[in-house]
């Protein structure tokens, strides 16, 4: 199938791969992976290696991605008139809080991470800024579901994103997903219980702009084995708290 796809589709699939893998992939494993000609993955991962979209690492072999990546994802955040913002109000939010905080927003298609403060807190999971969340499970990507507009949006979504099955809490059915979004705006916030990894409890809350749309939702997660009633309300409360802050400056 991929020896299908032209020039630019072959780099951009190339490209994607070694990004969504540590520590990356040699030629002969982005070979073998996505049964490319030899010469055609040689040719590209060369060009993309001068561009500096690539890097590689002289112990292993293998391709990471490379510092132009880093250069043009921060040029992507400079255009985001309010990542300003969001970085103040989540880094004071985190004062105190045992759990790492994020940013995600729906931006085309896609649901990503803007922003992610990182705690080394037991429990802390180490979720990165760039990285895309599914529509369906998991407490940020069915927060943003929940209260995007139009709603026949968010049905034609999630219906195209294929509701994968996670784990055996992954909501596949599209009735009890819509109906979960249901609950979720009757009740101002989302939680995940090992839908997307088994072990993971997540809270996420919605951010809003002055006309009361959609901006994106503030979000955390930590090990189930950590949660408790009185742990659950205290970091429900601060993450609503920091999207109603958040909700003031936009």
């Amino acid at each position: 199938m991929a020896a299908m796809l032209n020039a630019i589709e072959k780099t951009i699939l190339i490209l994607k791969t070694i990004s969504e893998h540590n520590p990356g992939y040699s030629k002969k494993e982005l070979v073998e992976l996505l049964e490319l000609n030899r010469s055609t993955v040689h040719r590209i991962v060369k060009m993309l290696e001068m561009e500096m979209l690539v890097i590689k690492n002289p112990v292993t072999d293998k391709y990471q991605v490379g510092p132009e990546l880093f250069h043009l994802g921060s040029t992507y955040l400079k255009i985001q008139g309010d990542m300003a913002k969001i970085v103040y109000i989540l880094n004071r939010a985190s004062n105190g809080f045992p759990q790492g905080l994020g940013f995600a927003k729906l931006e085309g298609a896609k649901i990503i991470s803007l922003y992610e403060v990182e705690s080394n807190s037991e429990g802390t999971i180490g979720y990165h800024s760039g990285m895309y969340y599914p529509y369906h499970c998991g407490a940020t990507g069915k927060c943003i579901m929940a209260f995007l507009e139009p709603r026949e949006r968010v049905k034609e979504l999630v219906l195209k994103s294929g509701l994968k099955k996670y784990t055996d809490n992954t909501i596949t059915s599209i009735d009890k997903l819509m109906d979960e979004f249901n609950r979720i705006r009757e009740q101002g916030y989302a939680t995940s219980c090992g839908e997307r990894i088994a072990d993971l409890f997540g809270v996420s809350a919605p951010v809003f702009d002055s006309n009361k749309q959609l901006v994106g939702a503030v979000s955390t997660a930590f090990y189930i084995s950590l949660l408790t009633d009185s742990t659950f309300e205290n970091i429900k409360n601060r993450i609503v708290e920091t999207a109603n802050l958040l909700s003031i400056f936009f």
